[in-house]
């Protein structure tokens, strides 16, 4: 599979987008669900019917910004005891409505 990246900085027109990604890594993920920009950005593709997508910690948006609350999710390890009102998997990848988390990318599911 290849994912080809249209953009690196938040869209100032979401509506040419089908999917945003949230990416994982300890601190940029932390960064990024903690972002109320993104929150919003991530709050809007749900609400318009797109797909979020997260990689390994970047999960952690899906909480911050408040989708699917309650609902499946999954994460890199490190992170899963952050999802205390979700229903955590260790599901390779869980699709939620439009919200699709992963534990991690590439072959290894702990690997990115």
């Amino acid at each position: 599979m290849k994912i080809h990246v249209d953009t690196t900085e938040l869209p100032s027109r979401p509506g040419d987008y089908a999917i945003v990604t949230v990416p994982g890594g300890a601190k940029g993920a932390a960064m990024l669900s903690e972002s109320r920009a993104v929150q919003s950005l991530l709050q809007k593709f749900v609400e318009e019917g797109k797909f979020v997508g997260t990689i390994c910690a970047g999960s952690l948006a899906i909480k911050t910004a408040g989708l699917v609350t309650g609902g499946k999710v999954t994460s890199h390890p490190s992170v899963n005891q952050q999802f205390g009102e979700y229903t955590y998997s260790e599901e390779r990848v869980v699709v939620e409505g439009h919200v699709i988390s992963s534990r991690g990318c590439g072959p290894s599911q702990f690997r990115c």
